[in-house]
């Protein structure tokens, strides 16, 4: 890789990262304007409780992050060389559910085919016989 494509792409990455960076607070910024607007409008007439301030909205979806969901990127403990173990895995429980779904589906259908599904079935065509 030339030199100009290596300084291009590290610009490039170093604007990413800052964009991200700026994205973020700019999303924090407007989550907790949003948490504090809509507690603001709803909980004092529902519940009685005193309304908050900004601070109080950005604690409140620190704190709704942390109980919820956690800081992260949302695959914790993946490790790269489990995922076609994973995905062999997978495959195999799907396909020995799809089997056994299968087999209880037909003795199922079969027991309600044999029980009511034929009278009903046959009571069905005799009445479009009759109308017609």
């Amino acid at each position: 890789m030339s030199y100009k494509k290596r300084v291009k792409s590290k610009v490039k990455k170093t604007f990413g990262i800052i964009g991200m960076i700026i994205g973020g607070i700019a999303f924090l910024v407007v989550a907790s304007f949003a948490i504090m607007w809509l507690w603001n409008w709803l909980v004092p007439v529902l519940f009685g409780l005193a309304t908050i301030t900004y601070w109080q909205g950005l604690g409140l979806a620190v704190l709704g992050r942390l109980l919820l969901g956690g800081f992260g990127s949302g695959h914790k403990s993946c490790d790269d060389n489990d995922k076609p173990v994973r995905s062999e895995i997978k495959k195999e429980f799907s396909k020995e559910f799809n089997r056994e779904f299968d087999e209880e589906f037909d003795k199922s259908y079969d027991e309600w085919w044999e029980t009511k599904g034929k009278k009903s079935f046959k009571d069905f065509m005799d009445k479009e016989n009759a109308d017609e």
